[in-house]
């Protein structure tokens, strides 16, 4: 729960094995490098690394699948951008809906495919108080719950956010919504129904599946029938490519989901 964000960088030794040396990268002499450990040694510290930030605030995964260092660095470099707010010079995630399964069918793929290899899991309240503000208590599997502020962008995307306590939290959505019944009983003709919050209830599952991190959100927007929402990590135009074959794709987030701002998302 220290950090707002954690940035892996996948060994070389996993997609990217012929820069993986023991030579010191500087050094045209031979200089042994601080690395010691073997191609193999250093996937199972990888992995091990991965699964041990498992269920983190904000976790980014960048792989060597597909780019070179240089692109790789610049994935890096486009998280820290979202993050901060600035332009993003080129887009190296995905959001996607799918065809329908349940957040306990996917457990179950998940337990039988060789080819996942961890999966962490964890549930998300949402509050929107106004176009811009929402409110978010997030539960992990350990019981053990974070509550954040945020500015959100049109498209869900978290513009700025701060960690706030538990009686801070429940103090702001008391404040706001005493703040909405004021305005019920200002406003004539305005109903109190049309001024409550609107609230989502997200069950989140996040995986690694062929090297590709995917976060899947389980949800039922206001009115409407159940959704599972995909964010890939890798270019767009090749998210559904990268998804298992028992999740298949219906189309972008953007086109389909009609509440992204109440989405947990990355």
């Amino acid at each position: 729960r220290r950090y707002d964000y954690v940035i892996h960088l996948v060994t070389a030794a996993n997609g990217a094995e012929k820069f993986y040396t023991l030579q010191q990268a500087e050094g045209a002499d031979g200089t042994e490098s601080a690395r010691h450990e073997s191609p193999d040694q250093a996937r199972d510290m990888d992995m091990k690394t991965q699964q041990a930030w498992m269920g983190a605030k904000n976790h980014h995964i960048v792989s060597n699948a597909g780019k070179d260092f240089a692109q790789k660095r610049e994935e890096v470099k486009n998280i820290i951008r979202r993050i901060i707010g600035d332009r993003v010079q080129e887009e190296r995630s995905a959001r996607l809906v799918c065809e329908f399964i349940s957040c306990d069918d996917m457990k179950r793929f998940l337990r039988a495919d060789p080819q996942v290899a961890y999966a962490s899991f964890s549930e998300v309240r949402s509050t929107l108080l106004s176009d811009k503000v929402r409110l978010q208590k997030r539960t992990m599997p350990d019981k053990t719950v974070s509550y954040f502020y945020q500015d959100v962008k049109e498209d869900g995307t978290v513009e700025l956010q701060f960690e706030m306590d538990a009686w801070h939290y429940q103090k702001k959505l008391r404040a706001s919504q005493a703040g909405h019944e004021t305005a019920v009983k200002d406003a004539s003709g305005i109903t109190e129904e049309e001024h409550s919050f609107q609230k989502l209830e997200d069950k989140i599952v996040t995986f690694l599946y062929n090297d590709t991190y995917i976060r899947s959100h389980f949800f039922q927007p206001p009115g409407s029938e159940p959704m599972v929402i995909v964010e890939v990590e890798c270019i767009p135009e090749d998210a559904a490519m990268k998804l298992p074959k028992w999740l298949r794709s219906k189309g972008t987030a953007e086109e389909l989901c009609p509440c992204m701002k109440l989405l947990a998302l990355a």
